[in-house]
């Protein structure tokens, strides 16, 4: 652990492993409130071919590869951005809470509706207040993921550079070199 605690990369990682578990959570978790809350009325056009489109993005995943090219190609490679937004969206993660939001009584929406609420107040104040645990299991998920998807990108194609590698990363390589 001394060695560990004069080794300078450490904090550094400490802090970006902070940094994407804390922005690629909250991103995240707004971005697939946002989707999932209007896939989850009736009155949307188009839910069910949505739906389905979300649902092939889950079943045929084309894998780390292609996600890789992407992030190169759009040079964001070796930048914070790069594991954030390429992974801020769930199809999993939308039809679970898709699945949620339509699973509350409409009387709740029809009740605000009455009172004058908008669709955005209705979303704040009443379907998240409501969905803390589904929200709850996606946030552990995510953590989760996004601490494996960092380590998995750093040893599959060197993905980061020093000063933007996790602790997850450093970590492994302070051990393998002990």
């Amino acid at each position: 652990y001394a060695r560990l605690a004069k080794n300078s990369d450490i904090y550094m990682a400490y802090g970006n492993t902070f940094f994407y578990t804390i922005a690629g959570t909250a991103v995240s978790v707004i971005l697939d409130i946002l989707i999932a809350y209007p896939l989850s009325k009736k009155r949307l056009v188009g839910r069910n071919v949505i739906s389905f489109g979300l649902a092939i993005t889950m079943w045929f995943s084309a894998g780390m590869i292609p996600k890789y090219l992407v992030i190169k190609n759009l040079g964001m490679l070796n930048k914070r951005i790069g594991l954030i937004i390429p992974f801020a969206c769930s199809a999993y993660y939308i039809i679970l809470l898709r699945t949620f939001f339509q699973s509350l009584p409409d009387s709740l929406e029809e009740y605000a509706k009455i009172e004058g609420a908008s669709d955005f107040k209705i979303l704040t104040d009443i379907y998240i207040p409501l969905s803390k645990a589904a929200i709850a299991t996606i946030i552990g998920r995510l953590v989760e993921t996004i601490i494996l998807i960092s380590y998995l990108l750093h040893k599959s194609f060197n993905f980061f550079s020093k000063s933007s590698s996790s602790l997850t990363i450093s970590n492994s390589e302070f051990f393998l070199l002990a």
